[in-house]
């Protein structure tokens, strides 16, 4: 039998903030520290209010404090790795990577927790991110 599959709707559930703890983010600021930490990834080590994290750097294990506006989720580079549902409906779920389509730059996520656990759903990659 075919993976029941949902699309995730733009819609109410979508919120303006989407940092949670424990994702893998890249650093888009170019101006932060002379562009020192451009194109970096950190992980998100605490949201200190909806729109700041406090994050280490992955390969200076520097600490910083950034603004989501100055980051982006990181996607996986495979099928079958962890990942969290950042924004939408499945806010807060975590999953794992069924499918990728770069030229969309979407993806499918099988829900692995909560009420619709084994649910597919289909994500913009801005909605979900790498867990650390």
């Amino acid at each position: 039998s075919q993976p029941l599959k949902k699309k995730s709707k733009k819609s109410l559930d979508r919120k303006d903030h989407w940092l949670h703890r424990n994702t893998i983010v890249r650093i888009i600021s170019k101006s932060l520290s002379g562009g020192e930490y451009y194109k970096k990834k950190a992980v998100v080590m605490k949201v200190i209010d909806r729109y700041t994290a406090r994050l280490e750097v992955l390969d200076t294990e520097d600490v910083i404090e950034m603004d989501q506006d100055d980051l982006e989720t990181v996607i996986p580079k495979s099928v079958g790795e962890k990942v969290r549902v950042v924004n939408g409906r499945h806010r807060g779920a975590k999953g794992r990577v069924e499918s990728l389509d770069k030229r969309e730059c979407r993806g499918e996520v099988r829900l692995s927790g909560g009420e619709e656990i084994g649910l597919v759903v289909e994500l913009d990659y801005e909605d979900f991110c790498k867990v650390a």
